[in-house]
């Protein structure tokens, strides 16, 4: 996932990160600098919802943290339905401003998606 994200990784991003373990772990494979956030924890889709909020003039935002928030924040902001944002699930959304359906999410990847490159 590592060079499938170097790909899309924009530029001057910021790095939000759970400050569990894991995501500390996914943030040092990924090899993103990133600020780590209690709140993040377990945060339901509306504490993303707040959290994004909180950077809303950054330009690109990466938010690294659990289910079921991760999963209902992205059913919440786009008109897409997703099941279930894997472990390692990265999901690419274009927001024009917070709230329900808000946001077209641009591209969904996952490591299953690319289980036969690498």
């Amino acid at each position: 996932m590592q060079t499938e994200l170097a790909k899309r990784l924009p530029q001057n991003c910021t790095v939000l990160s759970s400050s569990a373990q894991r995501t500390r772990l996914t943030c040092e494979g990924l090899e993103l600098e990133a600020e780590f956030r209690d709140d993040l924890y377990h945060a339901s889709g509306q504490k993303l919802l707040e959290i994004c909020a909180e950077h809303e003039h950054s330009k690109n935002l990466i938010i690294v943290g659990h289910n079921p928030g991760l999963t209902e924040f992205v059913n919440h902001i786009t008109q897409d339905y997703i099941d279930n944002v894997p472990t390692l699930g990265i999901c690419f959304i274009n927001i024009t401003t917070l709230g329900p359906v808000r946001g077209q999410l641009r591209e969904f990847i996952y490591p299953k998606k690319y289980k036969d490159r690498y």
